[in-house]
């Protein structure tokens, strides 16, 4: 029965009064606060339960003497019946039910808690339970109606908090602050609702008002004289500590809401459950540049943060892509700040601080020495420690964002740590752009593209950044400027932005404005409204962006700063960080300044003057090395190479060598310079940087001999061979395989390595030389034999092991690659890392979502609608797995109408082997002028193009053999539909005749084309569809 129908109702919250449905439909009050109506409210929470009248008595008249009580017990029961009729069930003095026509708001709201209905119970629950009223010789009413005040506090906070945090992206901020308040103000006197307010005010981005609770909660203990729980004074300290500079922040003055992730916040979510439970998560969010990846994550790490987990962002920088280990050494410093994080062992700690030396402060142990491909899987071990203590304290999200700027070598090390994780309630997630999109591995990764948003999907963030006009003009703008973003949420923004600085628009107060809205709306869809924005910049603004941009990272104002190239002085200087703020181009936080969005760097980056990049980055580095900090001379060194002036690189890294010598490093100064700028240097400039560095500081043990005066001629000869042997280059990985692949002409347990091993051989020795002896490769491990391919000759700097084949039963394949005149290199990995022999399942293809206009699918059902003759134009998003190599492998595509041999097309190679990669590609095709159900079919194979793939065509035919039943656009839906599920179907290929196998299954009969005689035998294929529904 809902309220409205009830013949009565009680209200409990806030206040205490009986109100009767009246003939007309109101309701009017017949009973108000008093002893009669407490003890209404007293029967009606129990109402099943008989209620006697001494209890009562004690209850309401504890003051009053026995035989008085009673009368008045009595008399409150008398007025009861003859208000409420048969609903009131007394006999002999005691009260036996109260009848379900008398409706509560107690009743209803904990209705909605059991149907965790939060909106429901935050609807029903108007202030405390019987708020306000206080019954003379009710002392224990009192206690009852406490101890019930409190339990149902208690469950609206319950139902409250996940409400709140868990929906943070389907409530508009609004609708989220209003129900803050609203939850704060129905539960004044709970500090866990105060706590609450902080945690969604902190998820919201909005410090300044969580601090604000924060002080109202402090003030609410002292008024109670209580000591706040361990969880409130988590938040508290929360909302006061500094801002993490590993934040996303969003532009001043101008913000979009997060919107159309839902489901990949739930997805999240879902993993971050599991992971909590000790089931270790690892997911991958991909998607185009201004697509929202950070944005989301930034919700997300809101999310993981609470009372009793940890979240940790760390971002990677584009500048730092050259650095090996560089952001491994980042996220190593990030994870060695949290608790927990002292539990590693002695190993690990050497390790760790070998990849990031800032750690030697943390852990007291001299850096490990450990070099070539045995460093990395050590360090990645040491990294898997380092994550394994910290989780086991609390539970931990690891986030990784924007993998696509971390150096090849973190990339591998973090990897191989990531992907031996197992049970730890650990989440990691990552973002990275398509490209990237295996940057991490693991058993449980999900990888969750993030499309493009829908139509109504891009106006819901339009409306989000204010309050728009409610007329038929500011809508057209609004339609305008959503169809020409294409869905993406930084397109959105940057045209907003071109249309306020152009002063076309303004936001007043939240609101947005205009003189002339249809004028706005045929600016607002130009071309490239960044250039345009860049372009209207001051010189000034511009050199102080481009420096911002080459920098590749976050800078301190005095270095960014430094030497600001302008006559006017410091005021202009002030003027122009100002206005680049404002206009959204910059971002400060805390005292660190950067472009506002990775497009604005790559912008300026390709749209500048070679010599104005080469200027910026010099007078970047000029800055940095005013300060002796070892961090920014190393920084301050790329630049100098970047800029080109090899003269101050030269004497920076004399610096850098010089001060790692007083620290105790041993490393040779060639390796230092190695580590620091890589190993794709020119030799040229290697040695002249090099000769910059006093000989008898290139290496350690010379220095230190050179300090007993070398008295004796054997310690000067030891002293110089050691020398030598630290002076001499090292050889490198230039490519790592990942899998192994049976070898079977060479009999059992024989294999071969994918991608071929490819080892950098650095030039500078005799070419002579290296084109005789090349580069041996040997086994580390006795169990294991070279079979073939030992050696390899050197071409353009490289060897290339693509005849290596290997014999082992170990479980780990170890290698040592030597060169006459080099130090060695050593590799290692999993043997078992291997692929399936090719069979029905190793190959799959599926939709993992696409966008046409408005129209969103995924999944095998994946339909779409469209009108006769309309262009079918989006993005679509494949899922492909392949185990198993091929030399050249199409993504193809055709309609099932038309003619498929000219409406068929190629749309990209795919690599193989590949586990879940993830491919975008754009369409366009115009429907049939027929009525009817057709299909879109995506089809993946191993041919030189897709015409044989289409076709169905061996490629040892020649052509593709069209028009003879068997093409692609030809099969039936119930085929397409199986391989919608399946992900991969067996189709008849047509083959020469002579390559028939016997495990093939072939047709009985040969045919004749082009004078080759061919069968049609059964072939795997991978295949999807989606379904066209043409109106």
């Amino acid at each position: 029965m809902t309220p409205s129908s009830a013949p009565f109702f009680l209200r409990t919250f806030a206040n205490l009064e009986l109100s009767a449905r009246q003939p007309d439909g109101t309701r009017q009050v017949i009973l108000q606060r008093g002893k009669p109506l407490a003890v209404l409210a007293y029967c009606a929470s129990a109402r099943k339960r008989e209620h006697g009248r001494d209890t009562l008595a004690t209850l309401l008249w504890s003051d009053a003497p026995p035989d008085r009580a009673r009368h008045n017990v009595r008399q409150a029961l008398w007025r009861l019946r003859r208000l409420l009729g048969d609903l009131f069930v007394t006999r002999e003095d005691a009260v036996i039910s109260v009848g379900a026509d008398l409706a509560s708001d107690r009743d209803l709201f904990l209705d909605a808690v059991y149907r965790n209905d939060a909106s429901d119970a935050l609807g029903w629950y108007e202030g405390p339970f019987l708020g306000g009223v206080t019954i003379p010789g009710g002392d224990e009413f009192d206690d009852w109606a406490s101890g019930e005040r409190r339990r149902l506090e208690d469950a609206l906070l319950r139902v409250a908090e996940p409400y709140l945090r868990g929906d943070v992206l389907r409530m508009k901020p609004s609708e989220r602050r209003s129900a803050i308040e609203a939850l704060v103000q129905k539960a004044p006197a709970n500090p866990d609702a105060r706590r609450i307010a902080i945690d969604v005010l902190l998820d919201m981005d909005d410090r300044v008002a969580a601090q604000g609770e924060a002080d109202a909660m402090e003030q609410l203990a002292q008024q109670q004289e209580i000591t706040l729980s361990p969880a409130c004074a988590v938040s508290v300290a929360r909302a006061r500590e500094r801002v993490d500079t590993t934040a996303v922040a969003e532009p001043t003055g101008l913000s979009l809401d997060l919107v159309g992730r839902d489901d990949q916040f739930a997805r999240v979510v879902q993993a971050w459950t599991l992971a909590k439970q000790g089931q270790c998560q690892v997911v991958l969010l991909t998607g185009v540049a201004g697509i929202g990846k950070s944005r989301l994550l930034k919700a997300i790490h809101a999310r993981c943060t609470g009372r009793r987990s940890r979240a940790l962002t760390v971002r990677a920088n584009s500048g730092e892509q050259d650095v090996p280990f560089g952001y491994a050494a980042q996220v190593a410093r990030a994870l060695a700040s949290l608790p927990g994080a002292a539990g590693i062992n002695a190993d690990s700690a050497r390790e760790l601080v070998a990849l990031d030396p800032a750690l030697g402060s943390r852990y007291a142990v001299s850096p490990s020495t450990n070099e070539g491909g045995e460093s990395v899987r050590r360090r990645a071990l040491a990294v898997l420690d380092l994550l394994s203590a910290i989780a086991e304290q609390e539970p931990l999200a690891l986030l990784l964002d924007d993998l696509h700027w971390a150096d090849p070598a973190s990339r591998q090390l973090l990897s191989i740590a990531i992907g031996r994780l197992s049970e730890l309630p650990l989440l990691v997630v990552g973002t990275t752009r398509p490209s990237s999109a295996t940057s991490l591995d693991h058993a449980t990764l999900a990888v969750l593209p993030l499309l493009p948003l829908g139509a109504d999907a891009v106006v819901d963030a339009i409306r989000s950044s204010g309050v728009w006009p409610d007329s038929a003009e500011a809508e057209h703008f609004i339609h305008t400027l959503a169809e020409a973003c294409d869905g993406i949420p930084l397109a959105v923004m940057e045209r907003l932005s071109l249309a306020q600085e152009s002063g076309l628009i303004l936001l007043h107060d939240g609101s947005w404005r205009s003189a002339d809205w249809p004028k706005a709306a045929s600016e607002i869809a130009v071309s490239s409204p960044l250039s345009r924005r860049i372009a209207a910049c001051s010189e000034h603004e511009h050199r102080l962006l481009l420096r911002l941009a080459v920098a590749g990272m976050p800078l301190s104002a005095d270095v960014w700063l430094a030497h600001a190239p302008v006559s006017a002085g410091d005021v202009a200087t002030t003027a122009s960080v100002q206005s680049l703020q404002q206009k959204g181009l910059v971002l400060q936080q805390d005292t660190m300044y950067a472009p506002a969005h990775d497009v604005i760097t790559e912008h300026l980056l390709s749209r500048s003057a070679p010599d104005a990049v080469r200027d910026a980055h010099v007078a970047l580095a000029i800055a940095l090395i005013e300060s002796d900090a070892v961090d920014r001379l190393t920084v301050g060194l790329r630049h100098f190479v970047h800029g080109g002036d090899a003269t101050r690189a030269a004497h920076t890294l004399g610096r850098i060598v010089a001060r790692a010598r007083r620290s105790g490093d041993p490393r040779h100064a060639r390796d230092i310079m190695s580590d620091l700028l890589g190993d794709r240097l020119p030799q040229p400039l290697q040695d002249t940087l090099l000769a910059s560095v006093p000989w008898r500081e290139r290496s350690a043990r010379v220095a230190s001999r050179l300090m007993v005066a070398a008295a004796v001629l054997l310690s000067v000869a030891t002293t110089g061979a050691s020398w030598y042997a630290m002076r001499t280059p090292s050889l490198a990985i230039r490519q790592s395989a990942v899998v192994t692949v049976p070898a079977n002409q060479y009999g059992t347990n024989a294999m071969r390595l994918l991608p071929s091993l490819v080892v950098a051989v650095p030039t500078g020795r005799s070419a002579d030389v290296l084109q005789a002896r090349g580069v041996r490769v040997r086994s580390l491990r006795p169990s294991a034999t070279i079979i073939a391919g030992d050696s390899a000759m050197v071409e353009n700097g490289t060897a290339a092991f693509g005849n290596l084949r290997i014999r082992t039963t170990d479980s780990v394949v170890a290698l040592r690659f030597e060169a006459e005149g080099y130090r060695p290199i050593d590799f290692e990995m999993s043997s078992k890392e291997g692929i399936q022999t090719p069979r029905l399942g190793t190959n799959r293809v599926r939709l993992a979502e696409a966008q046409f206009g408005s129209q969103r699918v995924r999944g095998p059902h994946a339909r779409i609608d469209v009108e006769r003759g309309a262009m079918i134009s989006g993005v679509v998003q494949i899922q492909y797995t392949a185990n198993w190599p091929a030399a050249s492998v199409w993504l193809s595509m055709t309609p099932s109408w038309g003619d498929p041999q000219a409406l068929g097309r190629d749309l990209t190679p795919v690599p193989t082997p590949v586990k879940q990669d993830i491919i975008d590609m754009s369409i366009g095709v115009q429907a049939p002028k027929e009525a009817g159900r057709y299909w879109l079919l995506f089809v993946v194979a191993a041919e030189p193009s897709g015409g044989f793939a289409l076709s169905r065509t061996n490629w040892t035919l020649g052509e593709p053999v069209w028009g003879d039943g068997n093409d692609i656009a030809s099969l039936p839906d119930s085929t397409i539909r199986r391989a919608n599920i399946e992900g991969a179907i067996l189709s008849r290929l047509a083959m020469p005749e002579y390559l028939q196998r016997a495990e093939k299954r072939c047709d009985g009969s040969a045919r004749k084309v082009r004078g080759v005689g061919i069968r049609y035998c059964e072939a795997e294929m991978a295949l999807f569809g989606i379904e066209v529904v043409v109106r």
